[in-house]
C-alpha cells in the first residue's frame, strides 16, 4: 500500500523496509469509547473519533532492537504500527527531530478511501514520512485560530507542513515554484485546510491529506 502511490512508487528502491512481530496477550485493541479493554503490547487504544494512542517508548524500544538501529537513526525511521482492529481510524505522532509513529488499523472497509491502504498512505506516507499537515475541514465556517497559527509556524520553521500556508498570495505561497509550469495546472491557492475553512490555504483542490485519495498534490510529492 505504501509504495502504491507516487512519489513512493518511483523511489521504492531507496527505502529499506523492516518487519517485526509484536505479540499481545489479547487479540484486538482497547476501545475506550466502546468500553472494550484489551491487554496489548503497545497499550494501543482507540479513544474516540479517529484518534488512537500508544505508549511511545515501548514502540521505540521495539524499533531499537532492529539490527544496527540507534537512537540517532530513529530520527530517520518511520514506524508503522499495524493495529489489529477492523475499524476506520488513524493517527500519526510526529516529532520535530524526525521520529514518527503512524498508527494504521487494518480496516477492511469496502470504501476505497476508508480501507487499510488508504489510511496507511495518509498517516504513514503523508504525515509520518513527509511531515505533511491535514488538509480537511474539521471546523466548517471557522477562521484559523491564533493558537493554530502558532502551532503551524512552529512546525513550518522545522521543515514540516509544506502542503499548507497561511497566505494565499500566489507570489508568496510555499509552492509558488510550481505556478505556471507546464503539467502543473492544478496548482494554485485554495482556501481551506488544517481543519479550518478560512485563513489557511492548500495547493490543489484535492489530495490524500484531505480525503485519503491515492494522490499527493505537487508540493506534497516534492
Amino acid at each position: 500500500a505504501f509504495f502504491d502511490v507516487e512519489p513512493y512508487a518511483t523511489y521504492r528502491n531507496y527505502f529499506k523496509v523492516y518487519k517485526m512481530a509484536a505479540f499481545s496477550e489479547d487479540s484486538g485493541v482497547t476501545q475506550t469509547d466502546l468500553s472494550i479493554t484489551k491487554n496489548t503490547v503497545f497499550n494501543t487504544q482507540f479513544t474516540g473519533g479517529s484518534s488512537i494512542t500508544v505508549t511511545y517508548n515501548t514502540v521505540f524500544n521495539y524499533a531499537l532492537t532492529l539490527p544496527g538501529m540507534t537512537s540517532e537513526r530513529l530520527k530517520n525511521l518511520l514506524i508503522i504500527v499495524m493495529v489489529n482492529q477492523n475499524r476506520y481510524a488513524g493517527t500519526c505522532f510526529m516529532w520535530t527531530d524526525g521520529r514518527a509513529i503512524a498508527l494504521c488499523p487494518v480496516s477492511r472497509s469496502t470504501d476505497n478511501y476508508n480501507d487499510f491502504g488508504s489510511i496507511l498512505i495518509h498517516e504513514a506516507g503523508g504525515h509520518g514520512w513527509s511531515g505533511l499537515a491535514d488538509e480537511y475541514i474539521a471546523y466548517p465556517g471557522a477562521t484559523i485560530s491564533s493558537a493554530s497559527v502558532s502551532t503551524y509556524n512552529a512546525w513550518s520553521t522545522q521543515g514540516f507542513f509544506s502542503n499548507i500556508d497561511i497566505t494565499g498570495d500566489l507570489s508568496q505561497v510555499k509552492w509558488r515554484q510550481f505556478l505556471g509550469l507546464t503539467g502543473y495546472d492544478r496548482v494554485g491557492a485554495f482556501e481551506g485546510a488544517y481543519y479550518y475553512d478560512f485563513g489557511v490555504w492548500r495547493p490543489e483542490e484535492s489530495s490524500c491529506m484531505m480525503n485519503n485519495i491515492h494522490y499527493f498534490n505537487a508540493p506534497s510529492r516534492e
